[in-house]
């Protein structure tokens, strides 16, 4: 079997990370991996193609995208997706992934195998500094005021989105999770573009607001 493909294997069944290369781009990819913030349970890939090349995502025969350029996608947990990295019109890496909750990052540097890291989920703790794997803290816990540093976050994510109803998909991972405060709540409605999508994020901040103790 291929180094590279068995080293997938152990990263996906394991959660193990592959040590990145030491010659690894430190520069925009880096930066690309540092972010963007993806809601705790989401599966997610991150994928930085080969230098002059380019990778393809299929599920099942289908094309699913094509990445010239680094791009994180959500995927759906369960479901195997086959990838395939071309570099000079040569296929120089073919093989399978099973999404599961959690990041995957497929990087490739100079190498023909890509760099794999597997990030498990995770949430803040209210009540401790960090982040804890996710499932260890109860969900009444989880109702905590959002942080000034997640909300931009969350404002970052729901300004890229294309419109109202992919901004508003987007914006409900967060009210499961978390409150929010009256400045916040003002600046998210006001992310919406039309009235309904905004009186339909002011009802449902209403249940969210933080209650004056």
């Amino acid at each position: 079997m291929h180094l590279s493909r068995y080293l997938l294997m152990i990263s996906l069944a394991t959660g193990v990370l592959v040590p990145a290369a030491a010659g690894a781009d430190t520069g925009p990819v880096q930066s690309f991996l540092r972010g963007p913030f993806f809601p705790p349970g989401d599966s997610t890939l991150r994928i930085v193609p080969p230098r002059g090349g380019h990778v393809m995502l299929h599920r099942s025969g289908k094309p699913v995208r094509w990445f010239m350029t680094p791009m994180a996608l959500r995927v759906e947990p369960g479901v195997t997706y086959a990838v395939t990295a071309v570099r000079d019109e040569k296929v120089v890496f073919d093989s399978g992934v099973v999404a599961r909750a959690g990041i995957l990052d497929l990087v490739w540097t100079e190498s023909d195998s890509p760099v794999v890291s597997f990030h498990a989920p995770v949430v803040t703790n209210p009540f401790a500094v960090g982040l804890v794997p996710i499932g260890t803290v109860p969900v009444q816990a989880l109702r905590a005021p959002m942080s000034e540093n997640g909300a931009s976050l969350m404002l970052d994510e729901l300004q890229t989105q294309m419109d109202d109803q992919a901004r508003w998909l987007a914006f409900t991972h967060y009210t499961e999770q978390w409150l929010f405060t009256d400045a916040q709540i003002e600046v998210i409605v006001a992310s919406f573009q039309w009235p309904m999508f905004q009186r339909a994020a002011s009802q449902l901040l209403e249940r969210r607001r933080v209650q004056p103790s």
